[in-house]
């Protein structure tokens, strides 16, 4: 192989890498884009679509664990102050 012929099998190689992957589809064996979510061929999944974002889903996860440990601050808060309190009267 040529040193220019090697030059250009590189460059298509460093090309083909930034701009559109290829992949092969698992069910019919065509060449796909990485960036496909069905082989244009066959139809079969390549990538599962994400589900849409939902702020409701968030505060439904951060809600239990910021009340758990806002209840046990004040549970350790009043525990503190009220040993205070009792031993301060005697």
């Amino acid at each position: 192989m040529s040193r220019l012929s090697r030059g250009n099998a590189q460059l298509k190689s460093i090309l083909s890498k930034s701009f559109m992957a290829l992949v092969e589809c698992k069910e019919c064996g065509g060449q796909i884009s990485g960036n496909a979510a069905t082989c244009p061929n066959c139809g079969d999944v390549i990538k599962e679509p994400k589900p849409p974002f939902s702020l409701l889903d968030l505060i439904h996860k951060i809600s239990i664990p910021v009340v758990l440990s806002l209840a046990g601050t004040m549970i350790t808060i009043f525990t503190y102050f009220g040993s205070m309190l009792v031993t301060a009267r005697y």
